[in-house]
């Protein structure tokens, strides 16, 4: 039987390679570092809420209604406004509000900001079960070198 080639034959250039430009989606969303670059953290925070409110496509009337609906309490669109406005230095979006915010634009990346200040990741519950497959596989290869190592030793007493 002949060797198994991976992958497309340079030379054939009427197959297509289907994965040849794919990517794998990234578990976190996150800023690109444009756009939150600032001098502090509530500039940043700031940005941040700009960029979610300007790249949801929704008015931000509609967004305040939302949040408003979602948390029980009035939030306006003049507060949303100084939310995501640097210059507007008393108002920095409350946690509860960014997390309204976060929930009614579906954005993630505003949480995404707060847990890379404390050397954390906000991941999409799609993976998971996958970080949980890769931290059984970390367990699983422990118990297996630590499985050898005592296999050894006991061969070496019973001589």
């Amino acid at each position: 039987m002949g060797r198994r080639r991976s992958g497309r034959d340079p030379a054939d250039h009427h197959t297509l390679d289907l994965l040849a430009d794919w990517q794998p989606r990234d578990p976190v969303e996150r800023f690109a570092p444009a756009t939150t670059q600032a001098a502090n953290l509530r500039d940043r925070i700031a940005l941040a809420v700009s960029a979610t409110l300007k790249e949801c496509g929704r008015p931000r009337e509609e967004i305040a209604q939302a949040m408003s609906t979602y948390l029980g309490e009035r939030v306006s669109k003049d507060m949303l406004d100084k939310y995501a406005s640097q210059g507007s230095e008393g108002h920095t979006i409350p946690a509860h509000r960014q997390i309204a915010l976060c929930k009614v634009t579906g954005d993630a990346r505003l949480m995404q900001l707060g847990a890379e200040e404390v050397g954390r990741d906000c991941v999409d519950q799609h993976f998971k079960p996958w970080i949980e497959v890769g931290q059984l596989a970390d367990v699983k290869a422990e118990v297996d070198r630590a499985y050898e190592l005592a296999r050894r030793m006991a061969r070496r007493a019973g001589r």
